[in-house]
């Protein structure tokens, strides 16, 4: 990633992970579990979520990784307690989707309006809003990967009666982070990490892409 790209990146996915961690606290309160709101959680104030090393890894990697500080929810608070985790899992997915259908359509929408110059301000701030949608999609894919600490692990983890207490369940949330970044570190060339994502870029993907396109061709 050039530099130019990723400095028009860095506001979308401040955006993106601001929203996304917010998103969690939101629900978890709604849902009765008022540790999010107590930590100072429950904002969209981007100092409340980031995480400094996971941004200086979001330069040092060229704009492919980055993280904010996870929200904290205590599950015995929710109520009902088996809707609320799934809900609450859920939540930052679903809201990172949503900011990419609402980034990408206000990209497709400027587009055509702003000066079409290479180097003018309005092409960058297209740029900058259409690498926001971008990064939205892939944060909301990838976090629905199945593979602990994701979102997807604490969604379907949950699914499957008992499994999210079982022994199995609790050395892949012990040592899951540790397999999901030797498998970044060795899948250069991201074969297998496509292959997991296949299902969930079908699925997120082809939602985001066919709300863009009804928008936009409505609007147009």
């Amino acid at each position: 990633m050039d530099v130019i790209r990723l400095i028009l990146s860095i506001p979308g996915l401040v955006l993106g992970l601001s929203f996304h961690e917010f998103a969690h606290a939101w629900v978890a309160d709604r849902f009765g579990d008022p540790t999010p709101r107590n930590q100072g959680r429950l904002t969209l104030d981007p100092r409340a979520h980031w995480d400094w090393f996971g941004a200086l890894i979001f330069l040092l990697s060229g704009g492919q990784f980055a993280w904010a500080r996870p929200v904290q929810v205590n599950v015995w608070r929710l109520r009902p307690r088996y809707a609320g985790e799934l809900a609450v899992a859920l939540a930052g997915i679903a809201m990172n989707t949503l900011l990419a259908i609402v980034l990408l359509i206000g990209s497709e929408l400027l587009d055509p309006v702003l000066p079409a110059g290479p180097g003018g301000a309005g092409r960058f701030l297209v740029q900058a809003i259409r690498y926001g949608g971008f990064i939205n999609l892939g944060l909301a894919i990838f976090n629905f990967l199945p593979v602990p600490p994701l979102d997807g692990w604490r969604f379907f983890s949950r699914l499957i009666p008992g499994f999210g207490r079982s022994r199995v369940a609790f050395y892949l949330d012990q040592y899951g982070m540790f397999f999901l970044m030797l498998l970044l570190v060795l899948d250069r060339r991201g074969e297998i990490l496509r292959l997991l994502l296949a299902p969930f870029i079908w699925l997120i993907g082809g939602l985001v892409h066919g709300a863009v396109a009804l928008v936009v061709d409505l609007v147009g």
